[in-house]
């Protein structure tokens, strides 16, 4: 499994290959997926390895949904990095449409 990134202060973008939806051609091979996310953060911090927690996740789960998957994602995230505050993540499938330009979904969450 490829993983390419490109890392912003706290904002990131991943590029992943990974099975989701709820089709039969869906489930069969793995498909590009763009990952955004964004955090607040409660001091100076640096988010660790998001890319290796994204790739676990989507190596053990094939989830139906992208709603399902992001709002996975989050909780995740969430309960393995103590500093995140709040938190977005989108994540976009290119080539789930031939008349859209894309399928997206967008979580925020914040801790209380």
């Amino acid at each position: 499994m490829l993983m390419r990134y490109l890392y912003y202060n706290h904002k990131s973008s991943y590029i992943l290959d990974a099975i989701v939806g709820i089709h039969d051609y869906e489930r069969i091979a793995p498909q590009e997926l763009i990952f955004n996310i964004s955090a607040e953060l409660s001091d100076t911090h640096t988010l660790p390895k998001l890319d290796a927690i994204i790739q676990n996740y989507c190596q053990q789960h094939r989830p139906y949904l992208l709603e399902k998957m992001a709002y996975d994602l989050a909780l995740l995230l969430l309960q393995n990095i103590w500093f995140i505050k709040r938190l977005s993540i989108t994540i976009k499938k290119p080539k789930a449409l031939k008349q859209a330009a894309c399928s997206f979904v967008t979580v925020d969450i914040a801790r209380s």
